[in-house]
């Protein structure tokens, strides 16, 4: 994966990730403050580990040639 193509991807999952944010937000305005800090953070987190879920789950080769082309 080249430079430009990781940049890309960590600007589209943060703006993803901000939209899936609002989103809940807007939507979670009846519950408690608490409570809806919490939604958030959680729906983060699992956005980050389906990251890493998908990062983690390709194949050993792929991902070698993707670390030796980053040198």
């Amino acid at each position: 994966m080249h430079v430009f193509e990781m940049v890309v991807w960590v600007v589209g999952i943060s703006v993803a990730g901000g939209t899936v944010m609002e989103y809940f937000k807007s939507k979670s305005r009846g519950l408690p403050k608490g409570l809806a800090q919490r939604l958030e953070r959680l729906e983060a987190l699992e956005d980050r580990v389906a990251t890493l879920e998908k990062i983690l789950t390709e194949p050993k080769s792929q991902l070698k040639r993707e670390i030796d082309e980053l040198n």
